[in-house]
């Protein structure tokens, strides 16, 4: 924590409102300014206390962005002296690359420079980064390492060109010295990408890409141009953060000027790589598939207690809703007759949603399809004129519905949620706090988006023994002994394709021993491995109060070779 304050680290983890019910916003990244040194007794007064101030950046989720504002706008207002908030959203951009490429990528992309306006000082930061070209992975740096110093414009040595690693005998044990000590934890010069001037002089100094074409046009072939006084000073901020559990990979994470972010990108995604090929590029949906192979949820889509969350789902909701719609009636799924097993009929709540209003027995908002079906049959048998005055309360009515729903829906980060499950006492019958859970199937097939998850029967111990039984099938598969027939389905499938190859208007030996095998061997399905779904002796789901959460993101994980799922569940009803 006094690294972080002091600017030498980042700070990752969870802000909630201050005021109210305190609900949690989303995760945020925050980086201090190094703090300059101590006002001498010859400086002015008013240079002395602008050296005691400090600046600090803030990066959060763009959706999460307005809410997190207004809540710091808020607080800013009652500090004593005043706080300063600035919106630099089109001030600073954000790259942040994984992967064992990613320092290599990155060190061909940004050179350090030396600053000649200032007293000539050897900025710590500038030197551990050129002595970094061994790191094929940022864990191994100190956790949330800060480092900032400026480069140069990377239009100059384009196209990039593979950075050769250290091939030195010693070149090891040097890194293992720099990782050891760290030396910008003992220097410390403040970044200049905390001061506004140095990043619009950086903005504005840019040249043109043909201002750089004819500095190009000017060397040698195979050379760079020549660093000119007027070129400018980019000012980047690096973070090297890791995961206690999305496993050793780390990742890096990029802070320079809005205007400079186009060249850097550029550079980094055509740079050739030593093991070949050319860094890939992600956005949002990239990003989420990371995070879920790595099993850790993603803002906002896997946070449905939070305000970004419930307008994600809301706005997923919809566009289900539109492509169900647009489905015909015969190719689209029927939810008022999905078979859930025996005599059940109907899934619980809104199909093609995380009907959480269901879940919680709180006021349950309109089924859009159900809507739609009522205006339509409304609008073919009676002509009413329109009244804007009453589309207009119940739109209303519709959004002071939702915003009733999102305040009583809390999300609870895994911490608390471990400590209060140890403890169920303290989980009040009617609360709605909500956290997210990683799941695995252990069984084939892979989970989807709404699927509801389910605790094991409370009402049917019977029903309950069943899904107990199944488990342990699945787990512990009955070892076959000596005295155990093997199993003659490969015999049989063995068999068959011998049959087809054999005339079919002859008798022949092998087609006559085949028929009486098989007599006397019949298949045995209900015997060969767990139960499956569709057979009959399978488990019914479990009925609507045993429903406990909803999946958020599901698919087939290919690392694990099985099914996967990130979801949200109700305390309460665990």
């Amino acid at each position: 924590m006094d690294k972080w304050r002091a600017g030498t680290r980042s700070w990752h983890g969870w802000v909630r409102e201050r005021d109210g019910e305190r609900t949690w916003i989303s995760e945020v990244d925050i980086v201090w300014c190094v703090q300059e040194g101590s006002p001498t007794a010859s400086e002015d007064p008013s240079t002395a206390i602008e050296k005691k101030k400090r600046r600090l950046f803030v990066r959060v989720h763009p959706s999460a962005f307005l809410q997190l504002w207004t809540e710091t706008l808020k607080i800013a207002k009652m500090q004593r002296p005043s706080v300063t908030v600035e919106d630099l959203r089109f001030e600073i951009g954000t790259i942040q690359l994984t992967g064992p490429g990613s320092t290599e990528a990155l060190l061909a992309a940004l050179q350090p420079v030396t600053n000649t306006t200032e007293t000539p000082t050897v900025n710590p930061c500038a030197e551990t980064w050129t002595s970094l070209g061994l790191v094929t992975n940022p864990s191994t740096l100190p956790q949330n390492a800060v480092l900032g110093f400026n480069v140069s414009d990377p239009r100059l040595r384009y196209p990039p060109r593979t950075v050769k690693p250290p091939a030195s005998d010693s070149a090891n044990d040097d890194l293992l010295q720099v990782l050891a000590e760290w030396p910008p934890d003992k220097v410390k010069i403040p970044q200049s990408i905390f001061d506004r001037t140095a990043r619009l002089t950086a903005s504005r100094l840019l040249p043109s890409q043909k201002a750089i074409n004819r500095r190009k046009g000017e060397t040698l072939p195979g050379d760079f141009p020549s660093p000119a006084p007027t070129d400018p000073q980019i000012p980047v901020l690096l973070v090297a953060s890791r995961s206690p559990i999305c496993g050793p990979q780390g990742s890096w994470t990029l802070y320079l000027p809005w205007k400079c972010v186009l060249p850097v990108w550029y550079h980094i995604m055509h740079y050739p790589l030593s093991t070949g090929g050319n860094p890939r590029f992600g956005c949002l949906e990239e990003k989420r598939q990371v995070a879920f192979e790595q099993g850790l949820p993603w803002f906002p889509g896997d946070y449905p207690g939070t305000q970004a969350g419930w307008e994600w789902e809301l706005k997923e909701r919809a566009e289900r809703n539109a492509d169900w719609e647009k489905r015909p009636k015969g190719k689209r799924v029927a939810w008022e007759s999905l078979e859930l097993g025996k005599t059940k009929k109907g899934e619980t709540g809104l199909g093609s949603a995380c009907d959480w209003s269901y879940l919680l027995n709180l006021n349950p908002a309109p089924d859009p399809t159900v809507a739609s079906q009522a205006i339509t049959k409304e609008s073919t048998t009676i002509e009413e004129p329109a009244n804007p005055a009453r589309n207009t309360r119940e739109n209303s009515k519709s959004a002071e519905g939702i915003e009733n729903l999102l305040r009583s829906i809390h999300q609870v980060p895994l911490e608390q949620a471990a400590r209060l499950l140890a403890n169920p006492k303290h989980i009040p019958p009617t609360s709605h706090d909500i956290t997210t859970v990683n799941l695995t199937l252990l069984s084939r097939s892979h989970p989807v988006t709404c699927a509801r998850i389910y605790r094991l029967p409370t009402s049917s111990p019977t029903l309950r023994s069943r899904w107990l039984a199944l488990a342990a099938s699945i787990l512990y598969p009955p070892r076959r002994t000596q005295n155990t027939p093997a199993d003659t389905s490969n015999r049989n499938s063995t068999g068959n394709k011998m049959l087809a190859s054999l005339p079919r208007n002859e008798s022949h030996p092998l087609r006559t021993q085949h028929t009486a095998f098989s007599l006397l061997h019949p298949r045995e399905t209900a015997t060969d491995g767990p139960l499956q779904p569709g057979n009959p002796a399978y488990p019914c789901v479990p009925d609507a109060e045993d429903l406990i959460g909803f999946v958020t993101t599901g698919n087939y994980d290919l690392g694990l070779g099985k099914g996967s799922a990130i979801g949200s569940i109700a305390l309460a009803k665990v």
